[in-house]
């Protein structure tokens, strides 16, 4: 190879070695290097103005060869490089060498020749016997590779100059460390796990970071909720709080839910052959909650002749009287719906504050009542509350499926009749005075006419 291959990206600090005849200078005719001859055999200096170095190189590559001593600024190490990670984390890199450039921009060489045979190591631990990692030279880089980090100690990354390509052997006094990284042992549980039921399926967790975990390390957690054999699962999860969604609630079951956080190395890279490396994970940390059972209608809130379903879901409402639901909102936004088995000629349905006024009344006449209202004919009728209309919407009949959803925190209650949302009621500003304050009830009633109420449905 001629000189023009064996040379690398310039820098002041770049030491470069000129070899040739036993005796002899060469000129130069290179800008940014003194202009007297060199000594075949010196090493030299020079800076990244190389006007003519093309032409030099030319006329001596095939006399003259050139090394380059190993420095920091001759090498761009990438990848996936933590400066602390886990047993078990596979760390995936590259290392190139920089080209060096004449002033217009022509790349003329690079770092390796046949006389300065490079390679990487991977050193491991001084406490083990597991020997480097060498990753010999390709083309126009070294790797990409990835290596298993599989004892607690300092790893190293280092570019050496080889006596040998095929056996390795290492000329120890020209190395240089381009990285270290710190092996910890597999990641410990996170602490003071808290977790807590919020509404039916809905669960709020939150951990503390372990703190023999250093800062710098990238650590995760994985997220587990069972309860029997569902599981809902957060992987990686980054926060160290999480809300978890979906479980499953069943009316009458009660079992615990079993919440499980494990701390997780967030190191995991994509080794050489393209495949993601497997996620170390640590101790668990484990909580059992107790779940908030679906609603369902209340048998200790319903007017005297109110007859309710055995699943808490279904009722019939013969006369003047209201039955509420066991639990109210006082925040967020809440949706329940249900069909109209049979309207009565004047029925009412919508949120109550509990206890009402009176269970044998009707709903909107109250001043704890928000309605509205269901004919057996009839097109619109105002909502109702303490006995005054407001907005009028389209009033329901036998056969609707009627569906309401309570805005607390802006004090609306939206009116669907089959799946169409036909009104929203404000009642004149009335229900925000509640929203936030007391907590409001799904409510059914009639008023002197039998009404009938089923596949009552509360969305978690």
């Amino acid at each position: 190879m001629t000189a023009a291959q064996a040379l690398c990206e310039t820098s002041d600090s770049l030491k470069v070695c000129a070899l040739g005849p036993a005796m002899g200078t060469w000129n130069h005719r290179l800008s940014g290097i003194p202009s007297a001859p060199i000594n075949c055999g010196s090493k030299i200096s020079f800076s990244s103005s190389l006007t003519g170095l093309k032409e030099v190189i030319q006329s001596f590559g095939s006399v003259y060869s050139v090394e380059i001593s190993l420095e920091s600024s001759s090498f761009t190490l990438s990848g996936s490089i933590p400066d602390i990670a886990f047993v078990g984390d596979t760390v995936d890199f590259s290392v190139s060498p920089a080209s060096i450039k004449t002033a217009d921009n022509n790349t003329i060489g690079s770092i390796t020749d046949l006389r300065n045979l490079l390679q990487v190591n991977v050193v491991p631990p001084p406490t083990t016997s597991v020997a480097s990692t060498r990753i010999p030279w390709t083309s126009e880089r070294f790797g990409p590779a990835s290596f298993k980090l599989e004892h607690v100690g300092n790893y190293t990354v280092c570019v050496e100059r080889v006596s040998d390509v095929n056996t390795g052997v290492s000329m120890t006094q020209d190395k240089k460390v381009l990285c270290t990284i710190e092996a910890l042992g597999p990641p410990p549980p996170p602490q003071n796990l808290t977790a807590r039921s919020t509404e039916p399926g809905v669960i709020s967790v939150s951990w503390d970071r372990p703190s023999a975990i250093p800062p710098k390390a990238q650590v995760g957690y994985n997220v587990l909720a069972a309860v029997g054999a569902f599981k809902v699962e957060l992987r990686q999860h980054k926060e160290t709080q999480a809300i978890i969604r979906d479980i499953p609630t069943t009316q009458g079951d009660n079992a615990p839910i079993k919440v499980s956080v494990s701390s997780v190395s967030l190191c995991a890279a994509r080794s050489s052959s393209g495949t993601v490396c497997d996620t170390v994970t640590g101790a668990t940390s484990d909580v059992y909650v107790s779940p908030i059972p679906p609603n369902k209608l209340d048998s200790t809130c319903a007017g005297s002749v109110v007859t309710i379903g055995l699943a808490g879901l279904s009722c019939t409402v013969p006369g003047t009287c209201i039955v509420l639901a066991e639990r109210g909102f006082m925040s967020g936004s809440h949706h329940w719906e249900f069909t109209v088995t049979k309207v009565g000629s004047n029925s009412h349905c919508g949120v109550s504050l509990k206890p009402p006024q009176s269970l044998e009344n009707w709903l909107g006449s109250m001043q704890t009542g928000f309605d509205v209202v269901g004919y057996a004919d009839g097109t619109t009728a105002p909502c109702y509350h303490a006995g005054s209309g407001y907005e009028k919407v389209p009033v329901f009949t036998t056969g609707d499926k009627v569906g309401f959803t309570l805005h607390c925190d802006k004090g609306t209650l939206d009116y669907f009749q089959n799946g169409t949302l036909v009104g929203t009621c404000l009642f004149g500003g009335k229900l925000k005075e509640f929203c936030g304050v007391r907590p409001l009830y799904p409510a059914f009633g009639s008023n002197s006419a039998p009404a009938e109420y089923t596949n009552i449905y509360f969305a978690s």
